[in-house]
């Protein structure tokens, strides 16, 4: 049976306030907490582009909401289906990708994908496409520039005007779980599939390979997968919905749970997504504050340090190694 997949939310009103960017700098080690009309929003999804411009993806919190925030380091830029100068086809984003050509692409929840090439907006749904589904969790963009979209009923990949669909149901492919919540793609052109349900979908070449927690060949601790993030040693993470980390080496798991200093306490915490700089530091997202692991030391950020929320939602690093974090209250900067 199909499963679909629903993000709860608590729906605040408040008043709309004309824009200003301002930042505020705190003595300890986090710095710069952007406040604005970003107040009370999430920030779903940050994507950096070649010039250094962050596109962030919103799940709009307010009735007169917007989708997307493009930040230049000075100016905001609002985008909205409520626009008359735009094609967002959502407010409600929840993944940000760019390709090669410096195209934008925004998944929904309720209305597919929208693509903006800085001029003009394109959406890809149900009525005008192959698109296996209108609920789209997840992008990413291999290296011969195909689009893979995991969706609430499987995959779809679209190779320039070709669509091409994975799903449980279809004898061809092995994907476990047709509630997909994030797509990754690894050194070697892998593509890994988070499921909601099931664990891991790996997919090499036309080859499929589950892990979960029932395979006693494996190790990944849980079987809801929220995030799947590769570092650059090519080792797989994935994060789990019942808290804490699997990382796979390709033939060795390793679990991190209660080790990671905002998930030892009695409360449940998630891991929300996670991110690789080019010191080799991990920087994990959780419901309770930011995390950096540089493979011995565990540092704790939050917002006694200066992050808008504990509630972590997205990160990013920019060429300067600067650690952008999206929260369900705005988003911060941590300059490096």
């Amino acid at each position: 049976m199909k499963k679909k997949i629903f993000k709860l939310g608590l729906i605040v009103l408040v008043t709309f306030f004309a824009f200003s960017c301002k930042k505020t700098t705190t003595t300890t080690p986090v710095t710069n907490s952007t406040t604005n009309e970003l107040a009370y929003q999430n920030v779903d999804a940050i994507a950096i582009d070649a010039q250094g411009v962050k596109w962030l993806g919103i799940y709009s919190n307010t009735i007169n909401g917007f989708g997307v925030v493009k930040y230049d380091g000075t100016t905001m830029t609002t985008y909205s289906m409520a626009s008359t100068n735009n094609g967002l086809a959502s407010n409600h984003v929840n993944a940000v990708a760019i390709d090669a050509q410096g195209n934008k692409w925004f998944a929904t929840p309720d209305s597919g994908v929208s693509k903006f090439d800085g001029t003009t907006w394109t959406t890809y749904k149900l009525n005008n496409s192959n698109i296996l589904s209108n609920w789209v969790n997840a992008i990413a963009i291999d290296a011969k520039g195909n689009k893979w979209f995991g969706t609430e009923w499987g995959v779809s990949e679209l190779s320039g005007t070709t669509w091409t669909s994975y799903t449980s149901e279809n004898t061809d492919d092995g994907l476990a779980d047709d509630a997909v919540i994030d797509v990754a793609i690894d050194a070697q052109g892998n593509k890994w599939f988070g499921l909601l349900l099931d664990g891991v979908s790996e997919l090499s070449g036309s080859n499929w390979i589950n892990y979960n927690s029932v395979n006693t060949t494996d190790s990944l601790i849980g079987d809801g997968v929220f995030k799947v993030g590769i570092d650059p040693q090519n080792n797989k993470w994935f994060t789990l919905a019942t808290g804490g980390l699997s990382e796979f080496n390709g033939t060795t798991w390793t679990t991190y749970t209660t080790n990671i200093p905002s998930l030892a306490s009695n409360i449940p915490h998630m891991v929300n997504c996670i991110a690789f700089d080019t010191q080799g530091n991990k920087w994990i997202g959780t419901n309770n504050g930011l995390v950096k692991f540089n493979g011995t030391t565990w540092t704790t950020y939050t917002t006694s340090n200066g992050l808008m929320s504990n509630w972590i939602e997205s990160i990013a690093i920019d060429s300067q190694g600067n650690v952008w974090v999206g929260t369900d209250n705005g988003f911060s900067e941590l300059n490096k």
